[in-house]
């Protein structure tokens, strides 16, 4: 299969997180016989953020890095009307978490990038959909605005089969989540209260440096990944990314699958890089680009032998 892949960055450091991907999805395309066309775009250096959605439309999938402001900026460019915040959840993440009581409930935050009626619809629409397909319960944040999210989040929840949204304060979404007295959940709310409540539970949970957004739009997903600390790439947000945009945008469910694998072993191996916060650095992240390279090698060379 041939695919054209952009790779958007804010700025120079983040073209960094972004070659990670570059490095990954070419391993991938030689173990899968694909031909990736990687076209990177650096604003500033390459044109301004008004060119990205002209560009994007001539590619099969786009991965951005960048601030927070920076992916909401170019998602609207791109005529997304939501974006979500996720993170690969997995057995492993026991050894991340900064709580003594261990890690928290599994929470996946959507937020409308406008605050018209028709991008609160869709987002509802899309909110509605993700749970259902993760088997989560759908809250909301009420608005201080006082945005619909009540009605458009009740429709949505009617042709989903899903049972009626609960709305909560701000204060009593992070007290439950806290005290662990929440099952998964799917949550809805306004980008500012999403953005407060992403940075303070992904940080007590230590998964602020799996995390990724995704993007959503009537034509597909983008993904995004942003910079935990100011010097280091987010290597695993980098990869979880990448596998989620093989499997939604380019429809590559092997692939995606094989380079999950690859870096969940990676990640179960407890191996850390100058990016987290352990006592010592154990292994570099070029270490870790290797062993997962290995492993996709080694899938190519048995599809190979064995065919599909």
């Amino acid at each position: 299969m041939r695919a054209k892949i952009l790779l958007v960055a804010q700025d120079e450091p983040h073209r960094d997180a972004l070659r990670l991907a570059q490095n990954v999805l070419s391993e991938v395309a030689l173990a899968f016989s694909h031909s990736f066309a990687m076209r990177e775009f650096v604003t500033g250096e390459h044109g301004d953020a008004r060119d990205v959605a002209e560009i994007a439309q001539q590619h099969d999938a786009a991965m951005l890095a960048g601030s927070a402001s920076f992916l909401q900026e170019i998602g609207l460019m791109l005529g997304c009307h939501a974006g979500c915040l996720t993170y690969q959840k997995h057995a492993d993440i026991q050894h991340l978490t900064r709580l003594k009581a261990g890690p928290l409930a599994d929470l996946d935050l959507i937020w409308p990038l406008a605050d018209s009626a028709s991008a609160i619809g869709k987002t509802a629409v899309s909110a509605c959909s993700l749970a259902y397909r993760n088997a989560a319960d759908v809250l909301y944040v009420a608005p201080e605005d006082g945005a619909d999210y009540s009605g458009a989040l009740n429709k949505a929840a009617m042709y989903a089969a899903l049972p009626a949204p609960r709305s909560m304060s701000l204060d009593s979404f992070l007290i439950s989540a806290l005290r662990h007295i929440m099952p998964a959940q799917l949550v809805m709310a306004a980008p500012k209260d999403a953005a407060l409540a992403a940075g303070l539970l992904h940080y007590l949970n230590g998964t602020e440096l799996l995390a990724y957004t995704m993007l959503l739009s009537d034509n597909g997903q983008f993904y995004g990944v942003t910079r935990a600390k100011q010097e280091e790439a987010p290597l695993f947000s980098v990869l979880y990314a990448t596998q989620a945009m093989l499997k939604s945008a380019l429809n590559m469910d092997p692939e995606g699958d094989c380079l999950r694998s690859a870096v969940d072993n990676v990640f179960a191996s407890c191996w850390c890089t100058s990016a987290s916060e352990e006592e010592e650095q154990d292994i570099s992240t070029e270490e870790i680009m290797e062993r997962i390279n290995q492993q996709i090698r080694l899938a190519g060379e048995l599809l190979d032998r064995f065919g599909k």
